[in-house]
């Protein structure tokens, strides 16, 4: 089983502006979704959200989650991740944390209007801590 820690599975995972798909329950129990903003850090996926979102609420019931990054161009890879969301308890380096976030997916004259939006829309940060991690890489290329 690959770790997040793993050289090739954090390069992939930090590799470009892809975004990464994340899945959970709702509070009707109907799984969804949804496309996420996302860094790695200390072998954790690091997301933020708002405090009042769907999500958020959802992860207080339920903090099971599954995450997937991929690469859907030939030879094709992914990493897929099972494990449980949580705050970030770092609450000092919030905006630093966010910064590195919109700085991955936003273009460098938009970073800081993108920051602000988000700051101004009262986001919390969430960590996924791994319980199983699958890694594929040059899917075409093992065939």
């Amino acid at each position: 089983m690959a770790e997040l820690t793993d050289p090739d599975v954090t390069e992939f995972l930090s590799k470009g502006d892809r975004n990464g798909k994340l899945s959970y329950l709702r509070a009707d129990r109907r799984p969804v979704i949804v496309p996420v903003w996302f860094i790695v850090e200390h072998g954790e996926i690091l997301f933020f959200t708002a405090r009042q979102s769907a999500k958020a609420k959802a992860f207080a019931e339920d903090p099971r989650v599954a995450f997937l990054v991929d690469d859907d161009r030939p030879p094709y890879s992914y990493v897929s991740v099972a494990g449980v969301v949580a705050p970030d308890g770092a609450s000092e380096r919030r905006d630093e944390l966010m910064s590195k976030i919109v700085e991955r997916y936003t273009p460098q004259e938009n970073v800081q209007k993108t920051l602000d939006y988000f700051k101004s829309q009262d986001e919390a940060l969430y960590r996924i801590r791994a319980t199983k991690v699958q890694a594929k890489f040059d899917l075409m290329n093992a065939l």
